[in-house]
Formats: structure tokens, sequence, C-alpha cells
């Protein structure tokens, strides 16, 4: 029974592995862990730009709303129809446009469509790393 034991532990040191071995391995699971990361940044993205496509839906119906309750789109439709008059009293004009500006309405739009821009190009990106990352590992 000894001599077993004896002969397994001299024929252990012939079967060692590669000494780069545990460097291959370390990569691999480097690279596993940032890929990981990159899904479950990319996933959150995508929650946060279906959010931004929803909030969007409101808040272009809250657009549109104001616009027809100040009147922002008789003052502009002024400007086209009779520019002399708009050029004679351009300082009431001026201000008339701004008060019936639809403020919030066109606020609550732009920031709904830069956080849908934001989360896409982070998705865009995301996805060119795992698709690059997937064609490597094919090779």
């Amino acid at each position: 029974m000894q001599e077993r034991y004896e002969q397994l532990l001299v024929h252990m040191d012939r079967h060692r592995p590669p000494a780069e071995l545990l460097g291959i391995i370390m990569t691999r699971i480097g690279e596993e862990r940032r890929r990981r990361k990159v899904v479950i940044r990319s996933a959150c993205f995508g929650i946060l730009s279906v959010a931004a496509v929803a909030a969007l839906v409101p808040a272009w119906q809250e657009f549109y709303t104001e616009i027809g309750q100040t009147g922002f789109l008789k003052f502009a439709s002024l400007l086209f129809s009779d520019v002399g008059a708009a050029v004679v009293y351009w300082k009431d004009f001026a201000v008339a446009l701004a008060e019936s500006f639809p403020v919030v309405g066109v606020a609550a739009v732009l920031a709904s469509v830069f956080v849908l821009l934001f989360s896409l190009r982070f998705i865009v990106q995301d996805i060119n790393i795992i698709m690059r990352r997937s064609k490597i590992a094919r090779a």
C-alpha cells in the first residue's frame, strides 16, 4: 500500500499543469466579471430608456395641451401672416411670445428626450463591448 502512494506521488510531478495556466484562468475570470458588469449596466440603461419613452408620452401631451391653452401658436402665426405688425411692435410681440411660451411642456419633453438619448448611448456602447468580446471568445 505504501508503494502505491509513493508511485502516485512520483507520477504526480510529471502531470503538473503548465505554469501559465493560472494566469490564463485568472484573465478569463476577470473578463467574465467585466462582461457581467456590462450586461447588468446595459440592462439598467435599457430599463431607463423604456421609462424615458413612457415619460415622453405624457410630456408630449402636456406640451400639446399647453401650446393650445397659452395661445402661443396664435402669436407665432402672426409672425408669418403679418410680419409688418410684428416688426413695428417687436418689443410687445417678443414679450407676448415669451409669456405664452409653454415652458413646462417643453422642459418635460426635452428632459425625456435627453434621458432617452443618454441611455441609448450607453446601451449601444455596451452592446458593442459584448459583441466584440463574444467574437473574441468564438475565435
